[in-house]
């Protein structure tokens, strides 16, 4: 998987000193990208906006 870093959004530019996802978000994180590729960056973005939704709706049993 590609190396992504914190984007520091006040300065606007990446931090390499953190990285974004842990280890164990890696895997799930790649498969999320992944199921992205081909998709135009606003329409990707669209369509995680209404996941984000969803989940919020979701019964989280732990």
């Amino acid at each position: 998987m590609q190396q992504f870093y914190k984007l520091s959004l006040e300065q606007g530019e990446l931090s390499t000193d953190q990285e974004l996802f842990s280890d164990y978000e890696k895997a799930r994180a790649e498969t999320i990208l992944k199921a992205l590729e081909g998709m135009r960056i606003i329409s990707a973005q669209a369509l995680l906006e209404k996941c984000k939704e969803a989940v919020m709706q979701c019964q989280i049993s732990v």
